[in-house]
C-alpha cells in the first residue's frame, strides 16, 4: 500500500465575524468553519417580508444598553436614498451621517450613524441599509437600526460618572468598537432574506 503526502496548506488566514481568525485545513485546503457565534441566539422572524435574523437575548454592558432591544428590520419602499430610509425609522431629529459600505455576512449594507449627547448621557444610532434590489428581484429597503445608551466620560482611560463605583474600571476601559459596533455586526451577519 502506498502512503498518502501530505498536504501543505497555504498560511491565509480568514476573518470571522466574531472577530477570530481561521486557517485552511487539509485534505482541501478550504478555510476551517467559523465558530458559530449565534449557538444560542433568539430568532427574528417576518414571515409576510421574508427576513430572519438572529440576536443575543440581551445586549448590553456595564456602562452601556441598547435603548430598545431586541432589534427590529423596517422594510421600506426603495424609493428613498439610505439617509432617508435611516431617518424614516429614526425618532431622533439629527441627521444622519454615511460612514461606510460594509459587507457583512452575504450582504452589503450602507452604515450610517448619528449621536446626540446631554445632561452626560450619549445616544448613538446606527443604521444599517439593504437595498433589496441588489440581492433580490424586490426594490425594498431594508433597515436595521441599533440604538445605544452610554455615558459620556468614559473610555480612554476616563472614569467620568462611574469614579469609586463597582463599574469604574469598566468605564475606563469603555471601547465603543470593540465592545458595540462589532457585536452588532454580528447579529447584521445572521440576517437573510427568506422569500
Amino acid at each position: 500500500m502506498i502512503g498518502l503526502k501530505p498536504v501543505a496548506c497555504t498560511t491565509e488566514a480568514k476573518i470571522c465575524p466574531d472577530g477570530s481568525s481561521v486557517g485552511r485545513i487539509a485534505p482541501n485546503c478550504d478555510f476551517a468553519p467559523c465558530p458559530d457565534i449565534s449557538a444560542g441566539w433568539e430568532t427574528y422572524k417576518d414571515v409576510v417580508n421574508g427576513i430572519e435574523m438572529k440576536y443575543p437575548a440581551t445586549f448590553a454592558g456595564a456602562v452601556w444598553r441598547a435603548q430598545t432591544w431586541p432589534p427590529t428590520v423596517s422594510v421600506l419602499s426603495g424609493k428613498e436614498n439610505a439617509d432617508e430610509a435611516c431617518s424614516q425609522i429614526s425618532s431622533g431629529s439629527i441627521p444622519f451621517t454615511f460612514i461606510a459600505n460594509k459587507n457583512i455576512g452575504s450582504n452589503s449594507f450602507a452604515l450610517l450613524e448619528n449621536s446626540d449627547a446631554g445632561a452626560g448621557q450619549l445616544y448613538t444610532d446606527y443604521c444599517y441599509v439593504l437595498s433589496g434590489s441588489k440581492v433580490t428581484q424586490s426594490s425594498r429597503n431594508y433597515v436595521i437600526n441599533f440604538v445605544i445608551h452610554s455615558t459620556n466620560g468614559c473610555g480612554s482611560g476616563n472614569c467620568g460618572p462611574y469614579c469609586g463605583t463597582p463599574n469604574e474600571q469598566a468605564c475606563k476601559n469603555f471601547d465603543m468598537q470593540k465592545e458595540v459596533v462589532v457585536p452588532i455586526e454580528q447579529v447584521i451577519s445572521t440576517f437573510k432574506l427568506t422569500n
